[in-house]
């Protein structure tokens, strides 16, 4: 007679990747490309890899690391300097704090095309915890909140095997400056779909180019090492403006595998089950 004897350990899953909160006391220009742009058709911002556009070059700002590339492309040489003059990243102090990109100066009239991209690195999530594989299950879930003036549609992007991989569940904005949720969690996280992408792979060094087709389930990954948003700005006139592009927080819920837990430290949660056999 076998008798098979079962415990739980552990507990619900939590946020590994948590970006949103009260990181700046006033709003901080986090540093890299701005300025003055004269040339039409210039991409003016590029992604050039995580070494070299890490957000914490600024002093005050105390939240986790994150990374980014945007480019924005000038479609009119006409407009005074203020007008072209574009600050590419700072987080704006307010409850909560809001990463914003490709923000306006002053007024006028000009158009710009252009996308963006912040990822969060396994090495770098704010529990400390950098061992261990994520993959997508019941309990695992991404969210993000935008509010924007320039923003066309958003998605997901994940880090698994050295790639980046978009999610084909995106969102389209419900109207200039008004917040808006995209989530993925449990089953349709699962289920869902993803195409490789590269963040250096466009034309001109600039970002990537949607893929033509997702094919990836969800499922299939088996070890995650970062997360991210990835956000193209709408082909439009900017009529003084003073916003872009805007994330008021990102968050990743994931478990790490049993083997694993051991690692951990506490830092994530986990639930799981052991079965020991015995006669």
């Amino acid at each position: 007679m076998v008798a098979c004897l079962g415990f739980a350990q552990g507990a619900d899953a939590s946020a590994v990747v948590s970006w949103g909160g009260n990181y700046v006391t006033a709003s901080t220009d986090l540093g890299g490309r701005g300025g003055d742009y004269t040339v039409a058709g210039a991409g003016l911002w590029v992604y050039t890899g995580a070494a070299s556009r890490s957000s914490p070059v600024a002093p005050g700002y105390t939240g986790s690391p994150f990374y980014w590339g945007a480019y924005l492309v000038r479609g009119t040489g006409d407009g005074s300097a203020s007008v072209r003059n574009f600050s590419n990243v700072d987080v704006m102090e307010g409850s909560p704090d809001t990463l914003r990109f490709l923000r306006a100066n002053s007024g006028g009239v000009t158009s710009y095309t252009g996308a963006a991209f912040v990822s969060f690195l396994k090495s770098d999530f704010l529990n400390g915890h950098d061992t261990g594989s994520f993959t997508f299950g019941s309990l695992e879930s991404l969210s993000v909140t935008t509010s924007y003036a320039l923003l066309t549609g958003y998605r997901f992007a994940i880090l698994s095997g050295g790639s980046w991989y978009l999610s084909e569940a995106a969102k389209t904005p419900l109207g200039s400056n008004t917040p808006d949720t995209l989530t993925l969690s449990g089953a349709a996280l699962a289920d869902s779909q993803w195409a490789a992408w590269s963040p250096t792979g466009g034309a001109n060094s600039r970002l990537g180019a949607l893929p033509g087709s997702f094919g990836v389930d969800g499922s299939a990954f088996t070890d995650i090492q970062g997360f991210g948003v990835f956000m193209e700005i709408n082909p439009a006139a900017i009529i003084g403006q003073t916003s872009g592009i805007q994330i008021s927080s990102f968050q990743v819920v994931a478990v790490p595998e049993p083997g694993s837990l051991a690692l951990a430290g506490g830092g994530i949660l986990a639930s799981w089950l052991v079965r020991r056999r015995r006669c």
